[in-house]
């Protein structure tokens, strides 16, 4: 078990939620205006 590839992908993972989570405000924003 690679620990380091884990962590890699839990990363990823993480600023892809980011990237979802800004992108789903950035729409409200925008139908809101």
């Amino acid at each position: 078990m690679n620990t380091n590839s884990n962590l890699e992908f839990f990363e990823e993972q993480i600023s892809y939620d980011k990237f979802r989570m800004c992108l789903a405000i950035f729409e409200k924003e925008n139908v809101a205006s």
